[in-house]
């Protein structure tokens, strides 16, 4: 989990895409070291995998971030099947 942080701090990130898990130990990290551990320019993170919790949005607002909830946006995408993939494809 350091190395996330230390490459955090030399990439500076302004969008990141996390699991609702990961947020949350950004989040708990951020609030006990600083928000410079995000490095420093973080505006949005897109979480996806699962629902996202309404403490992580208001929180990571406290540190300038907006958090987007990307919860259910595969399944409801529409998308072609890779080519050769098996089944009909609904548009």
């Amino acid at each position: 989990m350091n190395m996330l942080f230390n490459e955090m701090m030399c990439v500076k990130p302004t969008t990141m895409i996390a699991v609702p898990g990961m947020a949350e130990i950004m989040l708990n990290i951020a609030k006990a070291k600083g928000p410079a551990v995000l490095g420093g320019r973080l505006k949005m993170i897109i979480c996806g995998a699962a629902p996202v919790p309404e403490k992580l949005h208001r929180e990571f607002l406290q540190f300038g971030v907006e958090v987007l909830a990307g919860y259910g946006y595969f399944q409801a995408h529409k998308r072609n099947p890779p080519e050769g993939g098996s089944g009909p494809y609904f548009p």
